[in-house]
């Protein structure tokens, strides 16, 4: 099994029984997983979106990653690369940091806008394998 698809099948799988809602802890438990596989680097940003925040500019460490991985707690919606399409990405379940969205290739611009009624919190991961 190539150590990409082995990456991707353990970031499907992954699903904390107890989720803490806590960024950090949940962070951490993340980057243990991924400290499982093999990659070259690993950039990941906490980000707290407030709710009603729109067009939030996220700073990528790295935009020639080979994925992005977003996980959220709330419903949030994006745009990549400074496009006028907005994709919705919703955790599995609300309250639950999950992951929401897989994108391979260069991402230049993310902005995040959040509506759910709650203040959302988002992981951001780069990984370059």
């Amino acid at each position: 099994m190539s150590n990409k698809l082995k990456l991707l099948i353990d970031f499907f799988s992954y699903n904390s029984d107890k989720p803490t809602n806590d960024p950090s802890s949940d962070s951490t438990k993340i980057i243990n997983l991924v400290k499982e596989s093999s990659y070259n680097e690993l950039c990941r940003k906490q980000v707290e979106i407030a709710d009603a925040e729109t067009d939030v500019n996220i700073t990528l460490a790295d935009a020639a990653s080979d994925y992005l991985l977003l996980f959220t707690d709330q419903e949030i919606t994006i745009k990549l690369n400074g496009s006028d399409d907005a994709l919705t990405i919703k955790p599995q379940a609300i309250g639950t940091k999950t992951l929401g969205l897989v994108l391979k290739g260069d991402v230049t611009a993310l902005t995040v806008s959040n509506a759910s009624g709650n203040s959302a919190s988002l992981d951001v991961i780069s990984i370059n394998l």
